[in-house]
């Protein structure tokens, strides 16, 4: 069973029409790159808001504030390049997940900066409770959004190719694993 589904797999890899991105250097798309670093720093502050709840220690409330910055001015890069794609590429506005990608992606920033703005005049004091709601809410929305930019890239092939090798490579295996087993008395 795991044969075939791999087969199909394989195959569907091959017929799939690949969507190349428009926001890549060496066929290697740029928003994936930049994605990881806002992702990890929002996540991070996160924790670094849980941990001040916890502890009270002005020293979370801080680093909460500067990995906050840093997240949104990285989210920011990565929105770049995930837009250059969402504009060039005519495929990626005709999937409704794109769109969902895209809002849920403004949703994010939104969230992220008004987490800054609320932290701007003093680090800690406004961490409790809402800026812990605000980073709360942006990490279950950017798990959303990521969730999002997956299927686009994965079901979807959005940001993806395909080398010729490859090609025909999988395609010779596609060959070899349709092919029956050779019988035995």
């Amino acid at each position: 069973m795991a044969e075939k589904v791999s087969q199909r797999r394989v195959e569907k890899a091959i017929e799939q029409k690949r969507v190349p991105s428009t926001a890549a250097i060496a066929n290697h798309p740029i928003h994936p790159i930049f994605v990881n670093f806002p992702i990890g720093l929002l996540y991070g502050a996160l924790g670094a808001d849980l941990a001040f709840w916890w502890t009270g220690d002005p020293f979370w409330a801080r680093g909460a504030f500067w990995l906050i910055a840093g997240g949104l001015a990285g989210g920011l890069l990565a929105a770049l390049s995930g837009f250059t794609d969402f504009l060039t590429i005519r495929y990626a506005r005709q999937q409704v997940g794109a769109w969902s990608h895209f809002l849920a992606a403004i949703a994010v920033i939104s969230l992220a900066t008004a987490n800054l703005l609320w932290r701007w005049e003093d680090t800690a004091a406004p961490v409790l409770p809402w800026g812990l709601v605000l980073s709360f809410d942006t990490a279950a929305l950017l798990a959303f959004t990521g969730w999002l930019g997956g299927k686009l890239t994965f079901r979807h092939l959005i940001g993806s190719y395909i080398e010729e090798e490859e090609k025909q490579r999988l395609a010779e295996e596609a060959v070899k694993s349709a092919s029956p087993p050779p019988e035995t008395r």
